[in-house]
């Protein structure tokens, strides 16, 4: 299981490698960014990223080599939302935690959230995808 988490991670690396890289072609295709474009190029770099999430960890991270079904699909998008709202939900409860108890600085407790909601998604992603999305 070591190593599936190993590749998980490096699938995650890729992606937001990705996610970074189609976000600026598309600043460089087009730079003026209105109060429009950005929520659209965003939604553009996140969904290509998440499509390469998808095949990356269904092959390389999790080994499946079956027909993709309409199921599979429907897991993953259900897991991923989970994984988001982790992302999200988890740094939230944090923040407002460290703010009023801490004495920390909100840019610190900001920061320290936005780190535990990384790990937070990544647990649930993973186990999501492992025993859920990918499951034999």
């Amino acid at each position: 299981m070591l190593r599936q988490i190993l590749r998980f991670c490096l699938v995650g690396i890729l992606n937001t490698g990705i996610d970074l890289g189609v976000l600026n072609l598309l600043l460089w295709w087009n730079p003026y960014v209105g109060p429009m474009q950005y929520p659209l190029y965003k939604t553009i770099s996140f969904l290509c990223a998440l499509i390469n999430s998808f095949f990356m960890n269904r092959r390389f991270t999790f080994k499946r080599v079956d027909k993709i079904s309409r199921a599979q699909l429907v897991r993953f998008t259900v897991v991923t939302v989970f994984g988001f709202l982790a992302s999200v939900g988890v740094p939230s409860v944090v923040y407002a935690v460290l703010s009023i108890h801490s004495g920390l600085s909100s840019i610190l407790a900001t920061n320290i959230g936005a780190l535990v909601g990384v790990g937070a998604s990544l647990v649930v992603n993973f186990i999501g995808y492992k025993y859920i999305v990918f499951t034999r």
